[in-house]
């Protein structure tokens, strides 16, 4: 698992997604008030995405047909405010500059493995690792890490949840 883990690093790139996640998560495990002001503001900015989506699909489904469209205008007036007060929150929460230099080397990888503690292995672990899942195996059988192990990486969409359904004849 350590080998996959150092080879998932040691083969990205400097643009790759997964190096903003990990460089993200890091800044979070050393700074946890930022990081928790942050989850914060995606939070809200997730739930103010939701309102607009829901009047959204209201006014598609006729709820704000006469008499009832006099209400319309305030609610996107308010559902509008809400979001860009939430991106502006998102926005000042990001951190403005991220450090992933040691990310890229594999020796400053290898050195910070070296000399972490089990605490600090498994901090350094989450950077880039959503779920480890490791299969039964035979009893008798020497443990076979490669085919018993599935890496679940933070840049890939996790397979144990379903992502919701779109309404008949939605779009994302």
């Amino acid at each position: 698992m350590v080998e996959a883990w150092f080879a998932r690093l040691n083969g990205a790139d400097i643009d790759d997604p997964l190096l903003l996640i990990a460089a993200e998560r890091w800044s979070g495990y050393q700074q946890p008030e930022t990081a928790e002001k942050l989850a914060d503001a995606v939070a809200a900015l997730a739930a103010a995405e939701g309102v607009v989506q829901r009047l959204a699909q209201q006014q598609a489904d006729g709820f704000f047909d006469p008499p009832f469209d006099t209400h319309l205008p305030k609610l996107q007036a308010e559902a509008r405010a809400a979001l860009l007060v939430a991106k502006e929150r998102v926005a000042a929460a990001t951190p403005k500059r991220l450090e992933v230099s040691w990310l890229l080397e594999d020796a400053s990888i290898r050195s910070a493995w070296a000399t972490a503690g089990h605490g600090l292995r498994r901090e350094l672990i989450r950077l880039l690792v959503r779920r480890i899942v490791v299969s039964k195996g035979n009893r008798g059988i020497r443990f076979d890490g490669e085919a018993r192990i599935e890496i679940h990486w933070l840049d890939e969409p996790d397979p144990w949840v379903t992502p919701p359904e779109t309404p008949a004849g939605g779009s994302d």
